[in-house]
């Protein structure tokens, strides 16, 4: 099914299509005054549409030279096309305003028309591959925040029980101040703070078997073994 944009630009190739039409004949009637024959027309013909072409090479250029070659085309083609159309008008006795303005329509509107159809298609397509990077740069932050997720809950969780695991609550406890900290993922700061506690070297061991459940564990089978 057509988009809007693609109708605007089907409907700009109709236009072109005519004014070049009517180039090529106001070519043919002046040219015919002097040169009378089949092969005028094939010389309005290439001057209306390379005009055109070369309006339209020159909005899609990359680089330079071809611009100074489309610029070259639109000066060769468009003044002679215009001139031409224009002494046409003046031959048959228009006034010159009129004649200029007759003159002048074909070439104008076909490089006005070939640039806005250029345009339309580059545009398009800058849009797509736009629209292609974001979908792939957003898939790669998705994919990246997980990954980092995942790396920070097992930076988290790893540590805590390899660093834990086999040791009771008395070497925890004996274990400088910054070890702990590091081992049950708060500021050294605090674990000093619960050493230093009113309550006494208990309530260090509180707070430890609330962060690590694996040293309560140990805790209590180790009772349990005492009195058995």
């Amino acid at each position: 099914m057509w988009s809007h944009r693609s109708i605007i630009k089907f409907l700009i190739v109709v236009v072109i299509v005519v004014t070049v039409v009517w180039s090529v004949a106001n070519v043919h009637d002046y040219a015919a005054h002097f040169h009378n024959g089949p092969m005028v027309w094939t010389l309005g013909l290439s001057v209306g549409m390379a005009n055109a072409i070369s309006v339209y090479s020159f909005v899609i250029a990359r680089t330079r030279n071809v611009k100074v070659a489309a610029v070259s085309g639109i000066i060769l083609f468009g003044v002679m096309s215009g001139m031409l159309q224009t002494f046409l008008y003046l031959v048959n006795g228009a006034p010159v305003l009129a004649a200029i303005a007759f003159g002048w329509f074909g070439p104008v509107a076909e490089g006005v028309l070939s640039w806005l159809h250029a345009s339309l298609s580059e545009e398009q397509e800058p849009t797509r591959k736009t629209s292609k990077q974001a979908s792939a740069s957003n898939s790669k932050q998705v994919q990246g925040g997980a990954s980092t997720q995942q790396a920070q809950a097992s930076s988290k969780q790893g540590p805590q029980v390899k660093q834990a695991s086999g040791l009771t609550l008395q070497q925890v406890v004996a274990m400088k101040d910054q070890d702990i900290a590091d081992m049950v993922q708060v500021r050294r700061q605090s674990v000093n703070q619960w050493r230093n506690h009113k309550q006494g070297p208990e309530y260090l061991e509180r707070k430890l078997m609330d962060k690590l459940p694996e040293l309560a564990a140990v805790a209590v089978n180790g009772k349990e073994h005492s009195h058995v």
